[in-house]
């Protein structure tokens, strides 16, 4: 279904949501606001996700099938999936596994505690011009995903990033970012969060087939799409490696580099819905080791 051609200037409907929603110039402001008006802004992080995915979606569903959202095509962990690979995912999660945050700050944060771009944007402290669907998954993220009151974090083992876009290109981190914030997976602070893929190949129209196949990975070899705990979202990540023939003597190097190139150079990311506190910010030293 292509987007509507014209942007609502104000939003008092459930339609004049779904048009705005779905307009292609539409802004992290303009959906902050149209959300406000609908009466979503007290919701938590995954109902918030359910009602704006379910609305921009609305248009492409067939009302006998019911609707679809973003939120749903998320399943639960399942540990039983885990099954004759067991003695692998055990050895690769016998070394450290933790979740990073990284920031570009060229001087070491003053602040401790990492917000959602939708909790930035309540407090005036995020950039919406630039927050349109052209060029970058920002867009997609208020107006279509919805997923913008999560946090955001990627995995390292062992001391060693697994941020895949510049492991993969085997980049210096320290050429894009100088600061960290680390935890373990077993962190009370991650204990319903989910894991996907980087979303960046989302297109504005997409439909929740598109999305759904975006997400699931390829048939016979899925991705690790599932919500759960920190050591949930790990052991989802351990047993896709192990799908994928890493052995389970595999050193932190070698497991950081093959979740980077698991499929291409990709970005693993874990959401959390929750804002995320910082014991340390610790600086980026070397070569994709910390």
């Amino acid at each position: 279904m292509p987007p509507l051609t014209t942007v609502p200037p104000a939003v008092t409907t459930p339609a004049e949501f779904v048009q705005l929603l779905r307009g292609p110039d539409v802004s992290a402001q303009d959906v902050y606001d149209a959300t406000a008006t609908m009466g979503l802004h007290d919701l938590d992080a995954w109902q918030f996700m359910k009602a704006v995915s379910g609305a921009y979606l609305s248009p492409q569903e067939d009302p006998a099938n019911g609707s679809r959202n973003f939120a749903d095509m998320i399943p639960a962990w399942n540990p039983d999936t885990v099954g004759d690979y067991s003695s692998t995912v055990k050895a690769l999660l016998a070394h450290p596994w933790t979740f990073r945050h990284y920031t570009k700050a060229t001087t070491k944060p003053s602040y401790y505690a990492i917000e959602s771009s939708f909790d930035l944007m309540k407090q005036g402290n995020l950039l919406s011009s630039a927050a349109t669907r052209e060029g970058s998954t920002f867009g997609h993220d208020w107006a279509a995903l919805g997923n913008v009151k999560f946090t955001f974090a990627c995995f390292a083992v062992g001391g060693v990033s697994a941020h895949g876009k510049l492991v993969g290109h085997s980049q210096k981190l320290s050429d894009h970012y100088h600061y960290y914030a680390e935890w373990p997976v077993n962190s009370p602070q991650f204990t319903d969060c989910w894991l996907s893929k980087d979303l960046k190949d989302i297109r504005y129209d997409f439909t929740s087939t598109m999305i759904k196949e975006e997400l699931e990975g390829y048939p016979g070899q899925p991705y690790p799409l599932c919500r759960g705990t920190g050591e949930d979202i790990a052991t989802a990540m351990a047993l896709y490696l192990s799908k994928i023939k890493l052995p389970g003597s595999a050193t932190p190097p070698q497991i950081a580099a093959k979740i980077s190139n698991s499929d291409g150079l990709m970005l693993w990311e874990i959401k959390n819905p929750r804002k995320l506190t910082v014991t340390e910010w610790l600086p980026v030293t070397d070569n994709n080791q910390t």
